[in-house]
């Protein structure tokens, strides 16, 4: 497989530096294990994500359960 890479002056900075973090002789493999690390980072990403979400609702119940202790707690202070 081929691949044509048009205007590459426009790309020079981002393909050196591609090369440099993957570490690897060519630009062809460069691209390759580009390619690869930016499908596993967004993997990465949604699955943060996810668990970021479940946190989320997570404190919004604990949350949601020290306002009532804490008004249940007020209420009993009044009387």
């Amino acid at each position: 497989m081929a691949i044509t890479i048009r205007d590459i002056d426009n790309h020079q900075l981002m393909l050196s530096q591609l090369k440099e973090l993957t570490e690897l002789p060519t630009m062809s493999k460069s691209l390759i294990q580009g390619g690869y690390l930016a499908l596993q980072y967004h993997q990465l990403y949604q699955q943060q994500q996810e668990e970021n979400q479940q946190l989320r609702a997570e404190l919004e119940t604990l949350r949601a359960k020290v306002d009532g202790f804490v008004d249940a707690f007020e209420a009993l202070k009044r009387r």
